[in-house]
């Protein structure tokens, strides 16, 4: 394994242990275990607990909600001991380059949910219970 000594390589960690954790899909993985069949061609088609629930299935949805809860609250205490937000860090520790990555990454996360949340606005997004 390298040796982790510049503050860019940790950020670099870190980004790479972050998406690895946010990459775990538990909505699929829960909703094959329950034999749902594909999340993806459900509602509104994200692999998220409101999305399971749509399937009628309000433990498979509990479940999700509940892993995919303990994801972000894993994120976090690992993220709690490098004390602040990747951007922070990275106009802090590096040349400014780092920051635009985390910027990137805050636009791709709007972009994929850009969806969802323009037919929330609309009123159109499916309601939990509807396919």
């Amino acid at each position: 394994m390298p040796e982790l000594v510049s503050p860019t390589s940790v950020l670099i960690l870190w980004a790479v242990l972050g998406y690895l954790l946010g990459s775990i899909p538990f909505g699929i993985l829960l909703s094959r275990a329950f034999g749902l069949g594909d999340l993806r061609k459900v509602g509104s088609g994200n692999i998220g607990a409101t999305n399971v629930l749509r399937t009628g299935n309000k433990k498979a949805a509990a479940a999700t909600l509940i892993f995919d809860g303990l994801k972000g609250a894993a994120a976090v205490l690992l993220a709690r001991y490098f004390a602040a937000s990747s951007s922070f860090w990275a106009v802090l520790l590096t040349d400014g380059t780092a920051f635009f990555l985390c910027v990137a990454l805050t636009v791709l996360v709007f972009i994929r949910h850009g969806g969802n949340i323009r037919r929330l606005f609309a009123g159109t997004e499916p309601r939990i219970g509807q396919k």
